[in-house]
């Protein structure tokens, strides 16, 4: 509210890109950057490095093991079980860039590699995000929003509420009892002439029914490229 204090003194190195940071329901605090290293500050103060992602873990960028690698950013959230999830959020991977191959949960003492999500040709995913108590949603490539049972760890496809919907789902926000989806087209606006030759839509799901709220958002492509999108309810 009105005063700051040193949560914990962090002697890690972070890349040259900003980190990101999430406190997960147990009150630790996550860092993750442009790297291969996840870093944890427990309530009580102790910063450590909680996990490094093993290369084989990791796209095939064609580098030797021991090189200095520009790593693909990684982002976290929680499910409703507690469990923290990790994944890359970028599009596409390759590149010759390192990227997190599947989605790293941590369950409170392990961290564990799920390549399976919904099926193993999906190694990289844009967006996670929250569903209710025993599920996710999963932004993937080629235009595919999936919710995953947090039980059971079975995927299934939503449907989309029109041809292309969802051709690269960028961010994904809850509030309240509906789901808000920002989907964008590569660099290109959107087909409407109401778009006026901006990029992206804003898609809400509510009550089981989808409605297109803003169809055009960014005049500039460069947002694409940037981490994903900040909502405030």
């Amino acid at each position: 509210g009105s005063t700051s204090k040193v949560v914990a003194h962090f002697t890690g190195e972070l890349d040259k890109f900003l980190p990101s940071i999430f406190v997960d329901p147990g009150k630790n605090i996550w860092i993750t950057e442009a790297g291969i290293h996840i870093y944890r500050i427990t309530p009580e103060g102790k910063a450590e490095c909680a996990y490094t992602i093993d290369y084989d873990h990791r796209y095939d960028a064609n580098l030797p093991k021991n090189a200095r690698l520009n790593f693909d950013s990684v982002y976290a959230t929680a499910d409703g079980q507690g469990r923290v999830w990790f994944w890359f959020g970028r599009r596409g991977g390759g590149r010759g860039v390192p990227s997190l191959q599947g989605i790293l949960i941590f369950d409170g003492e392990n961290f564990t590699i799920h390549t399976d999500l919904p099926d193993p040709s999906i190694t990289s995913y844009s967006t996670v995000e929250l569903d209710g108590p025993d599920h996710m949603l999963l932004g993937g490539p080629k235009g595919h929003l999936y919710r995953v049972d947090t039980r059971t760890f079975v995927a299934e496809s939503v449907p989309e509420p029109a041809s292309n919907a969802f051709p690269y789902v960028q961010s994904i926000y809850h509030a309240g009892q509906a789901i808000y989806v920002v989907a964008v087209n590569g660099s290109l606006p959107v087909a409407e002439h109401s778009g006026e030759g901006r990029i992206g839509t804003l898609w809400r799901l509510q009550n089981g029914e989808w409605t297109r709220l803003l169809n055009g958002i960014d005049m500039r492509p460069q947002i694409l490229n940037d981490s994903p999108r900040s909502f405030l309810a």
